[in-house]
């Protein structure tokens, strides 16, 4: 429920990396509706950050979509990529 997902953002404490990667990842989920085989998926190259979209093909479906990044979202992203990523990979999360 939106209390209990509220609820579950709330008690993240953004310490750790591991904590970072779970609130962007659950923010993807709750906030923009992405799977969590898209998010885990999810690419630097999916996303546009000039105009604030996230480009993907669907993992469940095939089918390709286009979302729009929300303000939060992509601020908990950078925020894990600056503050808690120790690779470069293609893919945001390790």
């Amino acid at each position: 429920s939106k209390e209990e997902t509220t609820l579950l953002l709330e008690n993240i404490t953004n310490d750790n990396a591991k904590e970072r990667r779970d609130y962007a990842m659950i923010l993807l989920a709750a906030r923009v509706g992405l799977r969590s085989s898209d998010i885990v998926n999810l690419k630097f190259s999916n996303i546009d950050w000039e105009s604030s979209q996230i480009t993907l093909i669907q993992q469940k479906t095939n089918t390709p979509v286009t979302l729009t990044l929300l303000k939060d979202v992509g601020e908990a992203i950078i925020n894990y990529i600056k503050n808690g990523r120790q690779k470069l990979i293609p893919h945001i999360f390790l």
